[in-house]
């Protein structure tokens, strides 16, 4: 039998079908980067808004990805648990900007007393 890759190659792409409820679903739970699993945790609600977002076109989502990064960062940007801290003598080899959260905490040494 054909792999249903290659239907859906043939379908959607050569004969330019339309996507179906289900074709759309499947597509943003790829871009979401979901497990089977974790993709039946999600609510039918947020199923449908990820549907009312047309997050299974890949420019919109790449969009909503960019918007949930800023807001994610913004929220952060006043908490001192997410402060970004410069550590010049850091390299790591990766295209990834990395985050070092650093708690200030406070040390007193406590004298025994002897008797």
């Amino acid at each position: 039998g054909i792999n249903a890759e290659y239907m859906g190659i043939v379908l959607f792409n050569i004969l330019k079908r339309e996507y179906g409820r289900d074709e759309k679903l499947y597509l943003i739970q790829r871009n979401l980067n979901l497990s089977d699993s974790r993709w039946a945790g999600v609510s039918e609600q947020q199923k449908e808004e990820y549907l009312d977002q047309e997050l299974w076109k890949t420019d919109i989502f790449i969009d909503y990805q960019k918007q949930m990064q800023e807001d994610y960062a913004e929220q952060n940007r006043d908490s001192a648990r997410y402060k970004t801290v410069s550590y010049t003598h850091l390299t790591l080899p990766t295209i990834y900007s990395v985050q070092i959260s650093v708690v200030a905490v406070s040390l007193q040494k406590i004298k025994s007393q002897c008797s």
